[in-house]
């Protein structure tokens, strides 16, 4: 082995080579090229992993404060979502970082893409490119509904006890737009040093581990209540945006004297005939019954318990057909006679965060909040089944009612399959006594 690598193998943290043994040489062989020139930017690789459907993003770098913040900024700009992350600092201040992603949303061009991830992250070290500034603007340009239902408050624990070395700053959250990048701004406002991260993405829900010191390189004592509350607001704040555009396309609708205004969202799929067969129910309300983006998926309409404040699912089954009235519903397909607002009270749409009956504390989204004002007014809702039928929610994959039906098919059978087995143990257990 060179001497240089030799060296540069001794400044990893606790002699460790970072991530699988592949990109590790890689990582050596990135630094031998680089000399040891005081460079900002290293190297930045991807490569695609076929197995699971994803890729796989190297970047080396002289560590300075903000840098993962600036990466997860310009991956979410990009439309990048981060599934996993192993970040690292080497005792010279060279920080690795290996993380997988999902795929671009145009897989044909994804070198061209992944060239376009480099360049932005540069002007973003460079001060070229405002994060919050582009990122704002894409929240604001974009009517993307978080899931449909109420979401939970994020949870932020700070723990002192497990590393003799570090803080370690666990997050659990609803996932959604720039969510990494406000967190990891929000640690480095706080004058925090990320020195090691375990990011984990499932479906819409993220649980991310920092390993930080201050700048002085002490561990901390008071960061979490600062930090919970910018996930919360940060949460509000996206979500107003969409409350707003929502609010903004009524007043649109109106002033072009439309009868009828139908919402879209653009992670929804949909049959061609879905405007027509929806306008012909001659209903006020009428939406799609759409799986939320969720494993297992469930459907996002509710009916009334007064014993749950979150309602009871109303499922679209396989021979489900016509319409059917409910308590709640998502806005991802939904067609409302404009003639009923006059009914509403203003705002139409818009979100904050409640304590529940249960002392919870939960997020209302913008949709609940217009199903509350429709029941206010004493205007129906009404899903259609042979629309939701076809319709999906395009997350990581496409859900849809079909994949609601397989996993109710499945719990079906695993819990006969355990039912049988435990029937069966206990029966032999008497046979022995």
């Amino acid at each position: 082995m060179p001497r240089f690598t030799a060296r540069q193998l001794a400044q990893m943290v606790g002699g460790r080579l970072v991530g699988p043994a592949d990109v590790s040489v890689q990582n050596v062989r990135a630094l031998e090229l680089a000399g040891a020139g005081d460079l900002a930017f290293l190297r930045t690789e991807a490569r695609k992993d076929d197995a699971a459907d994803c890729w796989q993003i190297t970047f080396l770098a002289v560590d300075k404060p903000g840098l993962f913040s600036n990466i997860a900024g310009v991956l979410a700009l990009n439309n990048i979502n981060i599934l996993s992350a192993d970040i690292y600092t080497w005792r010279d201040r060279t920080a690795v970082d290996v993380l997988r992603v999902t795929n671009p949303l145009d897989q044909l061009f994804a070198q061209e893409k992944w060239t376009k991830v480099k360049e932005d992250l540069k002007d973003a070290l460079t001060g070229r490119l405002s994060l919050d500034s582009r990122l704002g603007q894409q929240a604001a340009d974009s009517i993307l509904s978080g899931p449909k239902r109420p979401s939970r408050p994020p949870r932020v624990i700070l723990d002192n006890k497990s590393s003799d070395f570090f803080t370690l700053i666990e997050v659990y959250a609803d996932d959604h737009i720039g969510l990494l990048y406000r967190i990891t701004h929000t640690l480095f406002n706080l004058h925090l040093d990320i020195h090691i991260a375990k990011i984990s993405t499932t479906v819409d829900q993220v649980a991310d581990v920092f390993y930080v010191r201050d700048l002085d390189g002490q561990k901390i004592e008071n960061a979490k209540a600062e930090l919970q509350k910018e996930v919360k607001d940060y949460k509000i704040a996206l979500q107003q945006k969409i409350a707003k555009a929502r609010n903004e396309l009524i007043v649109q609708a109106l002033a072009q004297k439309c009868t009828h205004l139908l919402f879209i969202d653009t992670d929804q799929t949909f049959p061609s005939w879905t405007a027509h067969a929806m306008v012909s129910r001659r209903l006020p309300v009428v939406a799609a019954n759409v799986p939320i983006k969720s494993i297992p998926s469930k459907p996002s309409a509710r009916n009334y318990n007064p014993a749950w404040w979150g309602g009871d699912i109303v499922d679209t089954g396989p021979d489900s057909t016509g319409v059917q009235q409910v308590w709640r519903v998502g806005t991802g397909i939904m067609l409302v006679d404009l003639s009923i607002l006059e009914k509403v009270q203003k705002p139409y749409f818009s979100t904050d965060w409640r304590v529940m009956p249960d002392g919870t504390e939960e997020c209302i989204g913008e949709d609940w909040w217009f199903c509350e004002r429709l029941e206010a007014a004493g205007i129906p809702i009404h899903i259609d089944h042979d629309v939701s039928i076809r319709v999906g929610h395009v997350g990581n994959f496409e859900f849809t009612h079909a994949l609601v039906w397989a996993e109710d098919q499945i719990k079906a059978f695993t819990d006969e399959k355990e039912k049988a087995i435990d029937e069966k143990a206990e029966a032999d257990l008497h046979r022995v006594d």
